[in-house]
């Protein structure tokens, strides 16, 4: 569905220079995580010295993923059991705690009314 509409297609662009800064982050090293720039503990953030890096930018995370093509078939299976998962949870809760449509109480009532009317009669 994301790749189908058009909704997302302004959400992601091409960094500048993006070859020399690809070539600087591998010879960091940065393994497969999650980054944060600029890093600091709870600490040290309201120290003027990290107040003046984020002052200075660029401010941001930085998600690695392992080298390789995207995999996006394992993607899919992965999610799609733990879809199915919350849907049956999802449907159970609402089958369990959302009250029976109004047509069904009639349709019960309407059949109750007969009976209630034969029964009086004969009765009497």
């Amino acid at each position: 569905m994301h790749m189908l509409l058009p909704y997302h297609r302004g959400d992601y662009r091409q960094l500048p220079e993006e070859d020399k800064l690809l070539a600087a982050l591998r010879a960091a090293g940065l393994q497969r995580g999650l980054y944060i720039f600029p890093y600091s503990t709870h600490k040290e953030m309201k120290s003027p010295a990290m107040i003046e890096k984020y002052k200075q930018g660029p401010v941001g995370m930085l998600t690695v993923f392992p080298s390789g093509p995207p995999a996006m078939p394992k993607f899919l299976d992965c999610g799609s059991p733990i879809r199915l998962i919350i849907g049956f949870f999802v449907a159970y809760l609402t089958g369990r705690t959302v009250a029976r449509p109004a047509r069904t109480i009639w349709w019960c009532s309407a059949l109750q009314v007969p009976r209630r009317f034969w029964r009086t009669a004969w009765e009497t």
